[in-house]
């Protein structure tokens, strides 16, 4: 499998990040696919890893975490 590019993964988190301080909404894949000249299933694939790394998806069955889990003491 190939690395992904960090310029590439750098540039999609600074307009996604630039994007909702403007608007107060995620940008789509085509927004940001159109903003750094790349295909969106290019943009998909990034943001996937974006999220792996992150710790919100999880690899081992690739299900996606709403929130972190609880923790109740009884």
């Amino acid at each position: 499998m190939r690395s992904k590019n960090t310029d590439l993964m750098n540039e999609i988190k600074k307009f996604a990040e630039e994007y909702y301080l403007e608007y107060w909404k995620s940008p789509s894949t085509s927004e940001i696919a159109g903003a750094v000249g790349v295909t969106r299933a290019t943009v998909y694939r990034y943001l996937i890893d974006i999220l792996r790394k992150m710790a919100w998806i999880c690899p081992i069955r690739s299900w996606y975490m709403t929130a972190p889990p609880l923790h109740i003491k009884t």
